[in-house]
């Protein structure tokens, strides 16, 4: 069953995005959903996912996390899936899952390097190299 979106008990800050009071994004979250703003929707629920981990509360995050993969890939936002795939990645990653979170990398540092952001490109390879991930996988996207 999907995380109910309720509004997070405190103030979150997102990554690149307008920082909205809880209810306010769990509100524009809402009016999305029911206006069937598919290009809208990815951000958003990063927005949310982001807010969870902050809260401390992971699994909700991780299924923010795969709605806003499955809708940045669908509405081609490279930007937002790279950025679902590096914080699902870091979910794997603290809770000892690393071939999980390797895969999830790879996928973000392929988008970052497809959408010529050189920074975060660099940022993923790092953490892959420190955590011995594999750097020449071919991966099936999933």
């Amino acid at each position: 069953m999907p995380p109910a979106v309720t509004a997070p008990s405190r103030p979150c800050k997102p990554e690149r995005a307008v920082v909205l009071d809880g209810a306010a994004l769990a509100a524009a979250v809402h009016d999305a959903e029911t206006r069937g703003e598919k290009g809208r929707l990815p951000g958003l629920y990063l927005s949310l996912a982001q807010c969870r981990i902050q809260e401390g509360e992971t699994a909700d995050a991780e299924e923010f996390l795969r709605k806003s993969i499955r809708g940045a890939a669908s509405a081609e936002l490279k930007a937002t899936h790279a950025r679902a795939r590096l914080a699902l990645g870091d979910i794997a990653h603290k809770s000892g899952d690393l071939t999980t979170a390797c895969e999830h990398w790879q996928i973000a540092r392929a988008l970052f390097h497809e959408l010529n952001e050189r920074r975060e490109h660099e940022a993923v390879e790092s953490r892959m190299l420190r955590n011995g991930c594999p750097t020449d996988w071919v991966l099936t996207d999933f």
